[in-house]
């Protein structure tokens, strides 16, 4: 009797999908490289043409500051640099030059027509300021308590005080006044101005 043996086809061990899970990977991986590079290449390609817009923008800043530089005559820059050094330097002297001839103007506008001052001194320093001194004559008593009320209202005079009143043969009566001056009344550049403020019934 012959021997028999038998043969199977069916493998002893299940079949896998390691083949095509490997071919599956391969290509994920050179899709994810093949994005990586086309990113790294577009991020490049930016770079590169927006430095080459930037260099061209100079370029073009350039020539426009060159044309507009060329449109200029250097001699009439200096010259106007040099007036201008000039107008600032004038400015400089008017802001500190003071003008004593507006405490006349002053006075004009606070004196009351009953009263005329004989006498004026007038000092001024850093230190002290502006002093103002007088020696008055008026028709009465009544007439110098306006004229105090007068001096008093106004801004620009500073602690007005009348003292050594006397009676003369006459009826009129001496006294003599002192007082301080705002600095504003003798600024050179705002004297006229500070002047047209003045009212000698009614000051701020």
């Amino acid at each position: 009797m012959e021997p028999q043996f038998q043969s199977s086809f069916i493998p002893k061990k299940p079949l896998t999908s390691e083949g095509a899970r490997g071919k599956s990977g391969v290509n994920l991986f050179l899709i994810i490289a093949l994005a990586i590079f086309v990113l790294a290449a577009a991020g490049s390609a930016g770079v590169f043409l927006g430095n080459r817009y930037l260099s061209q923008q100079l370029d073009n800043d350039k020539k426009v500051l060159a044309h507009d530089e060329e449109a200029f005559d250097p001699n009439t820059v200096r010259q106007l640099i040099k007036l201008s050094n000039r107008l600032i330097v004038a400015k400089g002297i008017l802001g500190n030059h003071i003008a004593p001839s507006s405490i006349f103007s002053l006075l004009e506008k606070l004196t009351i027509q009953s009263i005329r001052f004989k006498s004026f001194d007038f000092s001024f320093s850093n230190e002290s300021g502006a002093k103002l001194a007088m020696r008055g004559q008026a028709e009465g008593f009544n007439a110098i308590a306006f004229q105090a009320d007068v001096f008093g209202k106004n801004r620009f005079v500073k602690n007005p005080v009348l003292t050594d009143l006397t009676l003369e043969r006459d009826g009129t009566v001496s006294f003599n006044f002192t007082s301080s001056l705002d600095p504003a009344i003798l600024a050179y550049t705002g004297a006229s101005k500070t002047l047209g403020m003045v009212n000698i019934f009614n000051q701020p």
